[in-house]
């Protein structure tokens, strides 16, 4: 779990915003410019200046990661590229750890929903008086709980293909061979 991690809460609507906007290309103006950049860079420095920036931006990231479970996503939020993201796996090794710490954050949240759904269910309208929802009904998603079970109890759920014999035993293995015979020489 990602701890002391401070970042601003982010409205939906300034997220979803975020996201549909198209992300400007930035562009070296000549290819020795952008190599001296990333050298400047060095090891430490990947996608921002200071080791105590660095740290913060990757926090902020891994807290949006959690929350919004895309890299795509999270990288929009802390206005940075993906390329930051596969940098730091490769060269920070204090990186990966919590990276991998999110991961598992942002799977425990979609699991949790979908187990919200599958036993809760969500309020779906029915009835409609006037223009407006009169009537309500909560839908569960058996899918959800049905592949939720799958995960969970692969024993009693789970797909499962068994070969057996006869009356269930051991399949026994009988070698079969072939002779063909030429019923000329027969004769």
């Amino acid at each position: 779990m990602v701890k002391n991690i401070k970042v601003k809460k982010i409205p939906v609507k300034k997220v979803k915003s975020i996201l549909s906007k198209p992300r400007p290309k930035i562009r070296a103006k000549s290819k020795r410019a952008s190599a001296k950049k990333v050298k400047s860079q060095g090891r430490q420095g990947i996608g921002c200046g200071s080791r105590a920036k660095q740290i913060k931006l990757q926090n902020a990231f891994l807290e949006a990661f959690v929350k919004l479970g895309t890299l795509r996503a999270a990288c929009k939020v802390v206005n940075m590229s993906r390329q930051t993201h596969y940098d730091w796996l490769n060269a920070d090794p204090t990186y990966k750890p919590r990276f991998e710490s999110a991961e598992e954050d942002s799977a425990d949240r979609l699991e949790a929903e979908a187990i919200r759904r599958a036993v809760d269910g969500d309020e779906v309208p029915v009835g409609f008086y006037m223009g407006e929802a009169s009537e309500y009904v909560t839908q569960r998603s058996d899918t959800l709980l049905k592949f939720l079970l799958e995960g969970r109890r692969k024993k009693i759920f789970g797909r499962r293909t068994e070969l057996t014999g006869p009356d269930g035993g051991p399949i026994t293995i009988q070698r079969i061979e072939r002779i063909i015979v030429d019923p000329e020489k027969q004769k």
